[in-house]
């Protein structure tokens, strides 16, 4: 279900989504990711970390994140990906580390 590889953890969501009914729940229950009640999610600090959809930084607000991740069903999540400690070819503002939620492709 975990994999540890050179710079990130891949987390299997396909064991998560069997106990979820939507994509947010498998962010919620993706281990080494706290979200609080706001919707922010941490990985390992007081910054919240930035999400990527697909290796895309995502720029919404929690809100519109967590009713984007709502709708969509938790069986579309392949994997997610979390980076600690990014290094530098991704944006130094990310300071809290980077989630990135990777969705099976269609058909």
């Amino acid at each position: 279900m975990v994999k540890q590889e050179d710079d990130k953890t891949v987390v299997d969501a396909t064991v998560l989504a069997e106990s979820s009914t939507n994509a947010y729940e498998v962010l919620e229950k993706t281990p080494g990711a706290i979200v609080d009640q706001d919707g922010n999610v941490y990985l390992n600090s007081m910054t919240p970390a930035t999400i990527q959809i697909n290796g895309r930084e995502v720029k919404l607000s929690t809100a519109d994140l967590a009713s984007l991740l709502k709708s969509l069903p938790a069986g579309s999540v392949s994997k997610v990906e979390i980076l600690r400690n990014p290094s530098a070819k991704y944006d130094a503002a990310s300071t809290g580390g980077i989630l990135n939620i990777v969705f099976k492709e269609r058909c």
